[in-house]
């Protein structure tokens, strides 16, 4: 899943994506709620970065194999 907004081909306007296991806001960064999240800092990187987001999601079926040490 990604983000990415009109300012290319860098910008310092911040945006952060989270993916919510419920459909509210996140309290904060430690909220047990927020599945997956990206926070690439454009606003303070000492270089403008590219105005984009991205996470990966995994299947429950995924994460198991993960967790047992079956990469393939």
């Amino acid at each position: 899943m990604s983000l990415r907004w009109g300012a290319w081909p860098t910008t310092r306007q911040d945006l952060d994506l989270v993916v919510m296991a419920s459909n509210r806001r996140p309290t904060g960064p430690g909220d047990s709620a927020i599945v997956a999240q990206s926070t690439n800092p454009q606003a303070d990187a000492a270089e403008a970065l590219p105005p984009t987001e991205q996470v990966t999601l995994l299947s429950a079926f995924q994460r198991r194999r993960l967790q047992h040490g079956f990469a393939g």
